[in-house]
């Protein structure tokens, strides 16, 4: 599509714990693109639970190195919710994503963070 989007895959395996025993595998693909009207980039999130989500790029660090997405839209969840998505790129094959959620009339709050690694 002539580079104009940028595709992710994303599968993470969380561990059984006291709040969720038997663990969960967690899946969804996202496309990147740029809204030349609005001159921000835009994610659409696909999840296997069956949430999309839909973000705005709201800010870039001066480095360039860390991109906060702020939520316009999220299908299939009660009205109200929003999710903040902070990619920080840590080198060349890594990057950390922090997840916060927040339910309606609630501030964010982390959800997940981690460290995602390419796959060669």
């Amino acid at each position: 599509m002539n580079g104009q989007y940028l595709q992710v895959r994303n599968v993470a395996q969380f561990e059984p714990q006291e709040k969720n025993p038997r663990g969960q595998r967690h899946e969804d693909w996202g496309f990147f693109s740029f809204d030349r009207t609005r001159k921000k980039f835009v994610l659409r999130q696909f999840h296997l639970e069956g949430f999309v989500n839909q973000y705005v790029c709201e800010s870039i660090s001066d480095d360039g190195r860390t991109f906060i997405f702020v939520s316009e839209q999220i299908e299939n969840i009660p009205p109200g919710w929003k999710a903040r998505l902070t990619y920080r790129i840590l080198n060349e094959n890594e990057f950390q994503q922090t997840f916060d959620l927040a339910a309606p009339g609630k501030e964010l709050e982390c959800y997940s963070s981690g460290v995602m690694k390419r796959v060669k």
